[in-house]
């Protein structure tokens, strides 16, 4: 039994990685504009972050991101504009980029607004063969040096919600939907006679929700699902409950089974300004795939209300 469960989780990592040619969509509440443009400064307020993500942690050379983010809206011109800095590891390969993003947000009467964005983003993918965890390094369809690449791509999401910009803690409706990579391309390693094809798909993010107010704390539950192509799916529930300038708390459980918990602290200043810091952990609880482990990120951010 315990070797099927590792069989069974070993296949599910092929799966996943094989989906995984961007970093793992986001918990943490913020970060979301890197995967849906859309949801570029959607809100009244500047905000920088930071984040890192480690994912199946106890494995060698298990995934790793780090991302630096900024969001700032423009009141007056019914826009938005967001750039992200990003780094992703998995075993040999690492993807280094920057993507730069832009939201129109139109207004649809009293309380409604939708925004639409979209992003370019420009990468390198790097292999490093001293990083392979292969039985044989001597396999021909290895990479025997230190290959590169660069890669240009564009997404583009729309956002609704039934809140004006200055209202992000009031009770609301919202629902986004993004594609990313929207032009399929190969994206070619070589190294003298020999080559690895990564590649790019479109892939899509899908996000719907409710916030609940609470008078002076609101609750939050949404869905959201990534796609990759092809026919290559993950949903996953998310609960947040956050006290206003105070903490947040959030669960998430998704189709693999992985349960999240979330805890986050707010700094208040009292001037308009607030430093928030964020935790997460979570761990398969499927038993064929509980050898997957856990994973963990970070989160720190300054949000500046407008």
């Amino acid at each position: 039994m315990r070797k099927l469960s590792l069989i069974l989780g070993f296949l599910l990592m092929v799966v996943l990685l094989r989906a995984q040619q961007n970093p793992v969509s986001p918990l943490f509440p913020g970060t979301q504009f890197g995967w849906n443009p859309g949801m570029t400064a959607a809100w009244n307020y500047l905000e920088a972050n930071a984040t890192y993500t480690q994912q199946w942690a106890g494995f060698d050379a298990a995934p790793k991101q780090i991302s630096l983010g900024i969001q700032y809206p423009f009141e007056g011109l019914n826009m938005g504009l967001g750039m992200q800095l990003l780094r992703d590891e998995t075993g040999p390969l690492q993807q280094t980029g920057i993507q730069l993003a832009y939201a129109y947000h139109i207004p649809l009467g009293y309380n409604q607004r939708l925004s639409l964005g979209v992003s370019a983003k420009a990468s390198q993918l790097r292999y490093d063969p001293s990083k392979e965890l292969a039985v044989d390094l001597s396999d021909p369809l290895l990479l025997e040096g230190i290959a590169s690449t660069q890669h240009f791509n564009f997404s583009a999401g729309a956002y609704y919600r039934t809140a004006d910009l200055d209202d992000w803690t009031e009770a609301h409706f919202f629902a986004g939907l993004s594609l990313q990579q929207v032009i399929p391309q190969d994206l070619l390693l070589v190294e003298d006679n020999n080559s690895i094809n990564f590649r790019r798909e479109w892939q899509a993010y899908a996000l719907i929700g409710y916030r609940f107010d609470l008078d002076g704390a609101f609750i939050e539950p949404s869905l959201q699902v990534d796609y990759a192509f092809e026919n290559i799916y993950l949903p996953r529930f998310n609960l947040l409950f956050e006290m206003e300038d105070a903490f947040w708390a959030g669960l998430a459980m998704d189709g693999t089974f992985s349960a999240s918990l979330q805890l986050g602290y707010v700094i208040n200043t009292g001037n308009y300004w607030n430093l928030r810091l964020g935790v997460f952990a979570s761990r398969n609880v499927n038993q064929q795939s509980v050898g997957l482990g856990s994973s963990y990120g970070l989160l720190a951010a300054y949000r500046l209300e407008l």
